[in-house]
């Protein structure tokens, strides 16, 4: 036994740049991935980055670039998508916005448009919300003022007043405050002249008066 442990390290002394063998399932270099994955991706298990192009082999492998080539990393078109998700939303790789409509492919997947068609932006109806802001508001994204009362979703969703609903402007009342600045100051949206002293809640405002006391007037 002890003859075995000696010839095994009179063996590894003769070879001083041969490195000790690494556990599979350890990761030498830190770099996200196994060693036992590192041999299987091509990867070196003792280099962090194998192409040296910034970026760790196991983002790499991650997010579907080659960790073996530098001049394929994660988003090489810029466009805010790894190549894992250009690949899943089916749009490419090396073009920042695959149908050309002007918008890069990321912002489209962000904001719930399609990146494949170039009819299907993320504001189609000029609204000022983009897709993905119509479906939280349950608005249309091909209509630019849902409930045709004159106001642009966009606005009404900025005012606070309800797109969906013609009754609910952004200023029922006339009183020149907009549903979220009547919030803010503690009017009643449905009342323009709250506390009932003759001035217009949204006078009162400009003058700076209290437009819910009735005792202070501009």
């Amino acid at each position: 036994m002890h003859t075995l442990l000696l010839l095994a390290s009179v063996a590894f002394a003769g070879h001083p740049h041969r490195h000790p063998p690494l556990a599979p399932a350890g990761d030498f270099d830190h770099d996200g991935l196994a060693n036992a994955a590192e041999r299987a991706a091509g990867t070196s298990p003792r280099r962090a980055d194998t192409d040296r192009d910034g970026w760790l082999d196991g983002e790499e492998v991650a997010w579907g670039s080659d960790p073996l080539d530098a001049a394929a990393g994660p988003d090489d078109d810029a466009d805010g998508l790894y190549v894992v998700q250009e690949l899943a939303a089916g749009t490419d790789p090396a073009v920042a916005d695959t149908d050309g409509d002007g918008w890069l492919d990321g912002e489209e997947v962000a904001w719930g448009s399609d990146p494949l068609d170039a009819a299907a932006g993320p504001d189609d109806d000029a609204d000022g919300l983009y897709v993905v802001q119509e479906v939280a508001a349950g608005t249309d994204p091909a209509v630019a003022d849902t409930d045709g009362d004159g106001w642009l979703d966009g606005e009404e969703v900025a005012w606070g007043s309800d797109p969906l609903d013609a009754a609910a402007g952004p200023d029922d009342d006339l009183d020149g405050l907009y549903v979220v600045q009547e919030l803010a100051a503690g009017t009643d949206p449905a009342v323009s002249d709250t506390d009932g002293d003759g001035w217009l809640d949204g006078d009162e405002i400009v003058y700076g008066t209290d437009p819910l006391d009735g005792t202070v007037h501009p």
